[in-house]
C-alpha cells in the first residue's frame, strides 16, 4: 500500500469524529460569529442554549420539557396559539380565554395574564421562554419544570396580571430604573439605567416599589416595552438572544448616598423576583460612580445573589468608563453620559 493509499490511524479518525460532537445546530442567519466590532465576551454573547442556535442535546432537553408541561395542560395548546396569531392580524381587542388553572387569576380582574399571550403569540415564543428556565437550571429538566411551576403559581397568588402598568411611576416606589430609548449593545441588549440616587428610603413604600419592579419586567419582557422593539431587532440581529437579555447600569452618582439611596429589603425582593421568576434576562450589569462605602452594603447583598448573577456584575472605574461601554455598545447606540453619540 503506497503512502497516498494509506489510510488515517483510526483514534484520528475517532478524534475527528468528536470534533462535531455537541456543536451548536445555528441557523446561518443566526450564527453568533463574532463581527469586527463586537467584543469577545462570553456573558454577553453565549455560545448555545438560545433558539437557533442549540446542540443536540439541548434540542432533545427542550423537547422533552415542552411535551412535559404540555402534557400537564400548562402551556397553551396549538390551536389557542394559532387563534391569536390570527388575532393579532386582525382586531388587538380580542382576549383570550382558556381553561388553565394557573390563569384562574385573570378573573379576578378581567386583565390577560402576559405572560399567558406572549406564550400564545407563537410556538417561537413558548422555546424563548421554556430555554430561559432550561439556561437557569442547566438544562436539568427537573430543576426547571420546579422553578417554572414555581413562577406559574407566583403569578396567580400575586395576581400579577392586575398590576398597573404604570406602577413604577407610583410617587410611593421612588423606582429608579427606566429603559433608555434606542440604547443596544453590540449584542442588540437593550440597555436599562438605574439612577439610583432616585430611590429614597426613607419615602419608599416596599409594598409599591415591589409592584413597580414587577410591572417594569413585564413590560420589558412581554408587555408594550418588548413589543415595540423586539420585532424589527430580531429580524435585524444575528445574534439569537438579541430580543431576550437586558443591560443594566447601576449610576451611583448625583450625590448618591448608601445610606439614604439604599434598603436591603427592597433590593434583595428584586433580585430574588428576577432570578425565580425572570430567569436568564439579565445580561452584563456595570455599576458606575461608586464610592468605597458601597463594597459594605453590597457584601450584604451578595448572599442573595446567584453565583451566575454575581459573575455578571462589572464595577467600572471613574477613569475607565467610556472606555468599558464604546468597547461593549456601538457608539452610534451608546448614551452620551456614557461616552456615545446617543441623545
Amino acid at each position: 500500500m503506497t503512502g497516498e493509499e494509506r489510510q488515517e490511524p483510526s483514534y484520528k479518525r475517532f478524534l475527528g469524529k468528536l470534533n462535531f460532537i455537541g456543536k451548536p445546530a445555528c441557523r446561518e442567519k443566526e450564527s453568533v460569529t463574532h463581527s469586527d466590532h463586537a467584543p469577545n465576551d462570553p456573558i454577553l454573547n453565549p455560545r448555545t442554549g438560545y433558539l437557533g442556535c442549540l446542540t443536540n442535546e439541548q434540542a432533545k432537553v427542550l423537547k422533552a420539557f415542552q411535551k412535559r408541561l404540555a402534557a400537564e395542560g400548562l402551556l397553551p395548546s396549538t390551536g389557542l396559539q394559532e387563534r391569536r396569531k390570527r388575532d393579532l392580524n386582525g382586531s388587538e381587542d380580542h382576549k383570550i380565554t382558556t381553561s388553565h388553572s394557573w390563569q384562574d387569576g385573570e378573573e379576578a380582574c378581567g386583565h390577560e395574564d402576559a405572560l399567558q399571550a406572549y406564550l400564545a403569540r407563537s410556538p417561537e415564543n413558548t422555546q424563548r421562554v421554556l430555554l430561559q428556565y432550561l439556561r437557569a437550571r442547566d438544562f436539568n429538566i427537573d430543576k426547571a419544570h420546579a422553578l417554572f411551576c414555581s413562577t406559574l403559581q407566583w403569578r396567580k397568588q400575586v395576581r400579577v396580571c392586575c398590576i398597573p402598568l404604570d406602577a413604577n411611576e407610583h410617587p410611593a416606589a421612588t423606582f429608579p430604573f427606566s429603559l433608555v430609548p434606542g440604547a443596544r449593545n453590540h449584542y442588540g441588549h437593550r440597555l436599562v439605567l438605574g439612577k439610583m440616587v432616585r430611590f429614597e428610603k426613607q419615602n419608599v413604600d416596599r409594598e409599591a416599589f415591589r409592584a413597580a419592579v414587577i410591572s417594569f419586567l413585564e413590560r420589558c419582557c412581554y408587555g408594550d416595552l418588548a413589543s415595540t422593539t423586539d420585532t424589527s431587532v430580531e429580524k435585524a440581529s444575528p445574534w439569537p438572544h438579541s430580543t431576550e437579555r437586558f443591560t443594566v447600569v447601576f449610576d451611583l452618582g448625583d450625590g448618591f448616598d448608601v445610606f439614604h439611596n439604599t434598603d436591603l429589603a427592597c433590593y434583595s425582593d428584586m433580585i430574588t423576583l428576577i432570578q425565580s421568576h425572570y430567569p436568564e434576562r439579565l445580561g452584563k450589569v456595570y455599576i458606575i460612580h461608586y464610592s468605597r462605602y458601597i463594597h459594605v452594603f453590597y457584601r450584604l447583598l451578595s448572599p442573595f445573589i446567584e453565583e451566575k448573577t454575581r459573575a455578571k456584575i462589572h464595577w467600572i472605574p471613574q477613569t475607565e468608563i467610556e472606555q468599558e461601554f464604546r468597547r461593549d455598545f456601538p457608539i452610534e447606540h451608546l448614551p452620551k453620559f456614557l461616552g456615545g453619540q446617543l441623545e
